[in-house]
Formats: C-alpha cells, structure tokens, sequence
C-alpha cells in the first residue's frame, strides 16, 4: 500500500505543479497579448516644386510644421522628404504661400482661398499625388507651377 498512496501522491503533485505552470504560463500570454500599445506610425512623404514656365520663381510658405523658402530657377526643381505621421495618404496642410514670379509679380496663395479659383499651392487638390518608388507606404506630392500661375500672378498684380 506504500507504493500506491507514494505513486498517487507522487501523481498528484506533478498535476498540481503542471496546472500551475500552465495557469503562470497562460495569464503571461494573455497580460502580453492584451497589452494594446498606441503607436505612431510614420509615414514617408515628399513634396515636389516643379517651375515649366520661363520665369524664375520665389515661394515662401507658412506652415504650421513646414516653413519654406524655396527660389526654382527656370525649368527648376526642389525637394523635400520628410516623415508624416498623418497617414500616407494625407497631403501636405500649407496655410499660406506667398509667389513671386521674376521678382516682380506676387500673388498670395492661401488655404481658406475657394477650391478651383486658381492652381492653389495651399489645396491639396492641386497637387498630383504618386506613390514612392521604395517606399509603398510613402507618398510624393508634385505642385507644377505653368504658364497660366505666370498669367494669373501678372493679372493679380494689374488689378491691385
């Protein structure tokens, strides 16, 4: 009977231990697995300036979170990347730009300006939005500056 009662106490000591290890083991993976962290996530963006018109060009922008004097040559070309922690799919939020075409010209673009009046740096509408090369998550947003932002800042100019 000392073989039995030292088997079975033997047996049930191992149960209790593994019911512990399995009860331990469990609350870990669930007090793990529970824990939801906030992240943010940041998302490459570029913003493009491109200058198709025969006139040199100064832009300064207001922003909250990206101030920019930027001068493009004729044809010229500027750059900028940076991360967003908006999402990838958010356009850049310009407040205010001031255009000077020649160092003549000036026309104020502004983001409470109505949608679709004039080619706006500040509506994101206005811009052409791509997706980066090495990046799928990343978005590139190209303002072209033609032509007709020449025409438009010469007459903004004649009428002030």
């Amino acid at each position: 009977m000392d073989n039995f009662a030292s088997d079975f106490k033997h047996k049930s000591h191992m149960k209790t231990t593994l019911t512990r290890v399995f009860t331990i083991g469990f609350a870990m993976i669930f007090a793990l697995a529970g824990c939801k962290k906030d992240v943010d996530y940041s998302y490459p963006m570029e913003i493009v300036y491109l200058n198709e018109t025969g006139h040199s060009i100064s832009l300064t922008i207001s922003s909250d979170y990206t101030p920019m004097d930027i001068v493009l040559g004729k044809g010229g070309r500027y750059s900028r990347t940076w991360a967003s922690g908006s999402g990838p799919n958010y356009p850049p939020q310009l407040t205010e730009a001031k255009v000077v075409f020649d160092d003549e010209y000036t026309v104020f673009h502004r983001i409470t300006d109505q949608p679709g009046t004039y080619h706006n740096v500040c509506n994101s509408a206005d811009y052409k939005c791509t997706t980066m090369n090495d990046v799928k998550t990343g978005r590139v947003y190209t303002f072209t500056f033609t032509e007709e932002d020449y025409n438009y800042a010469v007459n903004a100019s004649k009428a002030d």
